[in-house]
Formats: structure tokens, sequence, C-alpha cells
């Protein structure tokens, strides 16, 4: 009884306390109490673009808290979608909120804070945030997308900041062509005049929620992922459907690299378990003793080679570039591809204050 008393005089006080400002050094007063603070863990890079960081757009808080001695209590909702700024060298968000004694809270954080074309039925309840993403026809205007979940019981006094560990929900891909000199010959070349691939899912639905605590008196953990694909058919958007206005001119032993991972073509994909029908398509003709030659269009079967190097699947957070040859009959050969954490550092974590 004493708890239930306890817990609803909190909520009520909660309205109260949101009003309050803090003093200079951002904890907050005896009379207003210990106000929630945030660290934005940067060593991500929030967006793929050279020189873009975390700081440069905001990012978006849920939260609540609930009893932690009573499992039949309603949790109280803190924050939904709040966003957090880095403004004149600090972290702010507006109307801060604050530590109640006995109490679990959980937290999640989405970057950017804006919804980017294409994200769409975005919920939040329960403990759990969720949306559907879409990705643009066109590869350059997908948005990097982060995450990160915290879970925390806090009993009493000063506390330390959560802390987000944004990282990538999305993943990366890239494609490189080597030309063998079967392709081109001496003297002669290739003309790469297109290139696609297709047969993957383009939209799926995203669900994330803190972890529950099993060590200690918090956790950054978190469930979910991405279900609900959308169906790679054949008539289905293809990740990528490209054709170049400046046609690629490669000669043999060349190797051409279309997303750079280090560069600002980023290729962004929907984490999934690819199909056997995935498939790249490259179109191309070739220049033999300074004549035009017909235009060619061979295909590649991307998931033999895909099951083998990383089981089929691409995951949140990861790179993967994939190197084909192409040979002199109409066919390209696979290289094993080379799978890496998508972590490129910018280094140093960030308070957030009122």
């Amino acid at each position: 009884m004493y708890a239930k008393l306890t817990y609803s005089l909190l909520i009520a006080a909660a309205a109260g306390l949101t009003a309050c400002t803090s003093d200079a050094d951002g904890i907050g007063s005896a009379a207003d109490g210990f106000e929630v603070r945030f660290i934005a863990d940067a060593r991500s890079r929030a967006v793929v673009e050279s020189g873009s960081t975390v700081k440069n757009t905001p990012f978006a808080v849920y939260g609540e808290f609930v009893s932690t001695e009573d499992a039949t209590a309603t949790p109280v909702q803190l924050f939904k979608g709040t966003q957090v700024t880095y403004t004149d060298g600090s972290w702010k968000y507006n109307n801060p909120q604050y530590w109640f004694p006995a109490m679990t809270y959980s937290f999640i954080a989405l970057h950017p804070a804006a919804d980017p074309a294409g994200l769409t039925n975005k919920e939040y309840s329960d403990n759990q945030l969720s949306f559907i993403y879409s990705l643009p026809s066109d590869y350059h205007d997908a948005t990097d997308l982060l995450a990160a979940t915290h879970r925390r019981r806090y009993t009493s006094g000063a506390t330390t900041p959560v802390a987000f560990n944004l990282g990538h929900i999305l993943s990366r891909l890239n494609f490189a062509v080597n030309i063998s000199p079967v392709a081109a010959g001496a003297g002669n070349s290739v003309v790469i005049e297109g290139f696609a691939l297709r047969k993957v899912s383009t939209s799926a639905t995203y669900t994330i929620s803190p972890s529950p605590i099993t060590y200690g008196d918090q956790t950054e953990d978190a469930a979910g992922g991405w279900i609900e694909h959308s169906d790679p058919a054949e008539n289905a958007q293809p990740l990528f459907d490209l054709t170049f206005d400046t046609p690629i001119l490669l000669s043999a032993g060349d190797r051409h690299e279309f997303f750079p991972i280090t560069g600002s073509e980023a290729l962004l994909a929907i984490p999934q378990m690819l199909t056997p029908d995935v498939v790249i398509e490259l179109t191309y003709h070739r220049v033999l003793n300074g004549i035009e030659q017909p235009r060619q269009i061979v295909y590649g079967n991307l998931y033999p080679m895909a099951v083998t190097a990383h089981g089929g699947r691409w995951t949140p957070g990861q790179s993967y570039t994939y190197t084909f040859t192409l040979g002199g009959e109409e066919y390209i050969i696979f290289n094993p591809p080379t799978v890496q954490d998508w972590n490129e550092s910018e280094g140093a974590s960030y308070i957030i204050t009122d």
C-alpha cells in the first residue's frame, strides 16, 4: 500500500517538476530533485557524408518510468520524441525531467530526430518504439538511422547520466568490378553503362526496446530488430538501378568501386536475409581496336557467395564490399567479400543538459 501511495504521489509530482529549472551545474537543487541527463556516444558517425557527426542534427529521446516495487503499476511517459540538440557547445532539451526514487527508467534514442522521407507509422508505447522505413528509389536520398537504449533502476541520490551508445541500424554496401585481361585485351577497354541490384527487400518494420536488467542496476542492451520485410519480387523496386550519364571507361586490370566506403556515395540497405533470387545486373560494351561493340548485359547471382561468406544475411551496423571480375564470355566471378563493422570513429561523448 505504501509503495502504491508513493508511486501515485510521484506521478503527480512529475508534472510539477517538469516546469522547474536546474541550477548552474545541471544536477538540480534539493528542491527540484536530480535531473535526468544523457550522454550521446558519438563513436559512430551519425550520417555517412564526410564531416557530418551526431552533433549536426538533433536526435529524439523516448522514455518512461515505472515503480520498481509494484509490478502492476502503469508506466509514466517522460519523453516522446523529445529533440535533443547540440547548441552553443552543449546538448540541450526543453522541460527537464527528474529521477524519482524506487523507479525503473527506460529510454530509447533515435537519430535523426526529424522523420526522414520513407519513415512512417512511428509509434511509441509500452516501452517500445516501432516504425516502417522504406528506402527511396534514389539511393542518394536514403537516411542513415542510429538508435540506442538504456534501462536503469534508480534508488536515490545523485546518479550518472544516461549513456546512449548510438549505433547504425541499417547495413552499408559497396560493389567493385575488376576488368580481366580477357574482358578488355591489350589496348582495348570496357565501357560500363549501367549497374543494378534486384530482388532484395527495400522496406521493413523496425522495433526496439530496452532489454530487461539481468545484472546490476542498468543495461544498454536492446531487444527488437527488422521484421515484416517487403517481398523482393520480380517487379519490386531494385535497391539501385543506375544508368551512368558519363559511362565508366575501364582498361584491363582496372578496378572501379561504385559506392566507396570512404566516400559520400553511400549505399544503405535494410538488414535482411537474402533470397536465392538476388541478382546484380551489369550493362556494358567493349571497345575493340577503337570500334564500339554491341551493348551486353551480364547477370550475377549474389546469393551463393553471400551464404558462404556471411550466412546470406545483412546485419545492422555492418559494411559489405562485394568485388567481382568481368570475364570475356559475358560472365562475372565473385571474389570473397569484405565484411567489417561500420564504425568510422569520430570519438568523444557529449553531456546533454537543460
